[in-house]
C-alpha cells in the first residue's frame, strides 16, 4: 500500500523516496517532466556520490570534471574546482531514462515477491 505521495522527482523528492524506501515505507513520486533533457542540473556532486555510491557505477556515458564554470542568464561567470573528487556530468535525459527503467524493474520484482509472499494479485499492492 502506498503510504506517501511525493510531488516532484527532483533531487529532494528522489532522495525523500529513497530514504522512505530504506525505512520500509512505500511511496510514489508524481512528476510529469521526467525523463527530459535539461541543460543544467546534470552534474553529480562528490557529496551525492558518497551518499549514493551506485551513482559511481552507472553504465551511462559521462564526463568527469574537477573545474566547473557556471554562466548566468545575465552573462556573469563563476568558476570553481572540487577538492574531494571529480564531478560526474551526464546527459539528464539518459540519466533519467536509466533511473526510470531501473525503478520499473525493481517495482516488477517487488510486486512478484509480494504476490508470492502474500498470495495476492500484485496489482492490488503498490509495494
Amino acid at each position: 500500500m502506498i503510504e506517501v505521495a511525493i510531488v516532484g522527482g527532483d533531487p529532494a523528492g528522489s532522495c525523500c523516496a529513497y530514504n522512505l524506501a530504506e525505512s520500509g515505507i512505500c511511496s510514489v513520486i508524481f512528476d510529469h517532466t521526467h525523463p527530459r533533457e535539461k541543460p543544467c542540473g546534470r552534474m553529480i556532486s562528490p557529496v551525492a556520490q558518497e551518499l549514493f555510491p551506485f551513482l559511481n557505477k552507472l553504465p551511462i556515458e559521462h564526463r568527469k570534471k574537477r573545474k566547473i564554470c557556471l554562466l548566468s542568464p545575465s552573462g556573469r561567470k563563476t568558476k570553481f574546482s572540487t577538492k574531494r573528487s571529480e564531478i560526474r556530468c551526464f546527459s539528464r535525459l539518459k540519466l533519467d531514462q536509466h533511473l526510470v527503467n531501473w525503478l520499473r524493474r525493481e517495482f516488477r520484482k517487488t510486486n512478484r515477491e509480494c504476490s508470492m509472499s502474500c498470495g495476492r494479485n500484485p496489482m492490488e499492492r503498490a509495494c
